[in-house]
């Protein structure tokens, strides 16, 4: 018989199987939907089975609903800027320097210096801040203590004091006890509405394993300049 084309092997394709695809290579994954996954690959019972995809279900259902919640803050955001700014906030991995794109064997060896970066994005005006700072600028010795509540809380004064805002501020952030989900977090954004800086600010935390977020697109733009680029100070980068 005739051999169809590849384009109308495609269309066929994709409306007989439109749910069949091939599996890509994932990072960060959630680990409760991997762990609950792996149960249920061995579960002896139908019904341990069940069990435990009604688990996974109910989590994916609670991470979708806050997602739509969050694209929800956004789009209100981008639809009200003067009544509403949305910002995310969150730390990438660290920049090591010198860098170079195309990397000479004995630069594998050496130990780098370490380049700290903090985003917060306004989905509202489709910006995005980064604070870069040096193992040498954190609170402690050794680079320690360079994502702590100290720091976050007085990045966030800077960039709200510099930067043009609504009157009503939504966040949104990760679960991270040591950054963000604490108390003195917490006690920053009430000083501010007590002091009248704004009327209100409202904080959500995405569900632990599923935090993937505006700013992480602008973190991933940042590393993808930087791979093809050449490095060799903070000026530079």
């Amino acid at each position: 018989g005739n051999v169809v084309s590849l384009r109308s092997f495609k269309r066929i394709w994709k409306r007989a199987m439109p749910n069949l695809k091939f599996m890509v290579p994932s990072q960060d994954v959630c680990a409760r939907c991997e762990a609950l996954r792996d149960r249920m690959r061995v579960a002896l019972s139908e019904q341990g089975k069940l069990d435990l995809s009604d688990k996974l279900k109910e989590h994916v259902e609670l991470a979708q609903s806050e997602r739509e919640y969050y694209n929800d803050r956004i789009a209100e955001a981008k639809e009200s800027p003067e009544k509403l700014t949305h910002i995310t906030f969150d730390f990438s991995e660290n920049f090591a320097i010198p860098y170079r794109s195309r990397q000479p064997g004995p630069l594998y060896f050496k130990v780098m210096f370490r380049i700290n970066d903090f985003g917060i994005a306004n989905e509202g005006a489709k910006e995005q801040t980064h604070f870069l700072y040096t193992e040498c600028q954190t609170i402690a010795a050794d680079n320690g203590k360079s994502h702590g509540p100290n720091t976050v809380a007085s990045m966030l004064h800077y960039y709200l004091s510099q930067t043009p805002h609504a009157p009503h501020i939504h966040a949104h952030c990760d679960n991270c006890v040591g950054q963000n989900k604490n108390k003195t977090i917490m006690a920053y954004f009430c000083w501010r509405v007590l002091c009248g800086l704004e009327k209100e600010i409202q904080v959500s935390f995405m569900i632990v394993g599923h935090t993937r977020c505006s700013v992480d697109g602008g973190f991933g733009t940042a590393k993808k300049k930087f791979r093809t680029s050449d490095c060799d100070t903070p000026q530079q980068l």
